[in-house]
């Protein structure tokens, strides 16, 4: 499938797709090769309208999120790459069906598919899958020497429109062979070469290479539910002296990774001393072997922390599963300060009593005292004025005499009146 960037459209390739997956519904992995290549036509559609070229690779179609999770850019049955190749003002995109279409250009695709790049193998002796890559050999050519400049055609015929003239002794790509020409596809070059004018360099295969994927850590210690303020501990068992990544996700924050370590049995434990915030959390671990090959991720596990008890009153009507806890948890502690601030009540008042007899008696004994004492006050000064009337009867006062006489009279009523108040102050203070 060509296109440039003059005629991007691709109405006419969909319906022929469309319609091929009609007719051959009942040919493996075609429909998927047809679902996949209309998704991928459209998404280099919109990477052409916003960009004003074409992608590099289909990968970076990935990359900017122009392609759904489930479109893939690798053959369903094979694995390998579907054949794209970005030339600037156009491109080229092939993917090999179980019949062919009617009216799309061929010439500039490889006459045979890619072999599978990758694959899922399983070791029947271990639990874990085994995952090889076989490493695709780059075929490559030479242009012969002792020749003139060699010509590079659009299409493998010398009727074709001449691309360029290369140096002999140039070394390119090509991924394919139809008839007497080869197809050179480079970085700096595509285009069809005469096969009397190259030759094909000899590359051996690569070997595969095989990576197995370490057991994932076993998490066997951790509290579901925990409250604000508590501290979050985590234990489990791996490979022995290895490094371990603890990773926590509150709901839709960014995850937090922490790296710890297994002792010498494979045996961690992770504590997370800061204040964890309300919520929810995912949790998950992964594992680094002696190869530094890291797990895949364990299964994330829930934990919820909450609030204190006493500060969830509010939640009981949303939270019915739980309210009987919670009521136990805040009445029990409320009764408990109640009985002993009664307690307390209770002792002061009785001491506040005690004292209160108390002072009714030293009230009592004061007021008795008080009264003997201005009695005997007052009888002293009455007896002052008797003397001094009697007096009066047997010779005139003297003026001096007569001043005393009634300063006595008017102190002894003033005292009367004072020690009636006092007393009065004295026993409303006992009540």
């Amino acid at each position: 499938l060509v296109s440039n960037l003059a005629n991007f459209k691709i109405s006419n390739v969909e319906t022929s797709l469309s319609n091929l997956a009609k007719r051959n519904v009942a040919i493996e992995f075609d429909s998927e090769r047809v679902k996949d290549a209309q998704n991928i036509l459209l998404a280099l559609q919109d990477y052409q309208s916003a960009y004003k070229t074409f992608p590099d690779t289909l990968a970076v179609l990935k990359e900017k999120g122009l392609l759904s999770l489930d479109t893939r850019i690798t053959d369903p049955s094979t694995n390998a790459p579907y054949y794209y190749l970005n030339r600037t003002k156009d491109f080229v995109f092939c993917v090999w069906l179980s019949d062919s279409i009617k009216g799309v250009n061929k010439i500039d695709c490889p006459s045979f598919p890619p072999g599978p790049t990758a694959g899922a193998i399983t070791d029947a002796s271990a639990s874990v899958p085994v995952q090889s890559t076989i490493l695709p050999a780059e075929k490559k050519l030479e242009i012969l020497t002792g020749t003139p400049l060699v010509n590079i055609r659009q299409a493998p015929t010398t009727a074709s429109t001449l691309i360029m003239k290369v140096q002999p002794g140039s070394i390119y790509v090509y991924t394919e062979q139809q008839g007497d020409w080869y197809h050179i596809v480079d970085q700096s070059l595509t285009g069809w070469v005469f096969k009397n004018y190259a030759r094909p360099l000899s590359v051996a295969p690569s070997a595969p290479v095989v990576t197995q994927v370490p057991n994932q850590p076993s998490i066997t210690q951790y509290s579901k539910e925990i409250k604000s303020g508590e501290p979050l501990v985590v234990g489990g068992s791996t490979y022995a002296t290895s490094r371990v990544d603890i990773w926590l996700q509150r709901e839709n924050d960014p995850p937090t990774s922490f790296t710890i370590q297994s002792d010498a049995a494979g045996k961690f434990t992770f504590m997370d001393d800061e204040k964890l915030a309300e919520g929810a959390y995912q949790l998950w671990a992964e594992v680094y072997d002696s190869r530094g090959a890291k797990s895949l991720p364990t299964e994330k596990i829930i934990i919820t922390v909450m609030k204190p008890a006493i500060f969830s009153i509010g939640s009981w009507p949303f939270n019915v599963g739980t309210w009987p806890t919670n009521f136990l948890a805040v009445a029990v502690p409320l009764a408990f300060i109640v009985i002993v601030l009664f307690f307390i009540l209770w002792s002061r008042w009785q001491k506040f009593s005690v004292m209160r007899k108390h002072l009714r008696r030293e009230v009592h004994e004061a007021e008795s005292t008080l009264h003997r004492d201005s009695d005997m006050l007052k009888d002293d000064v009455r007896e002052q004025i008797k003397m001094l009337e009697e007096t009066r009867d047997e010779r005139p006062l003297t003026m001096q005499e007569e001043k005393i006489v009634k300063r006595l009279k008017r102190d002894l009523d003033d005292s009367e009146k004072v020690v009636r108040k006092e007393m009065q102050d004295i026993k409303e203070a006992s009540r």
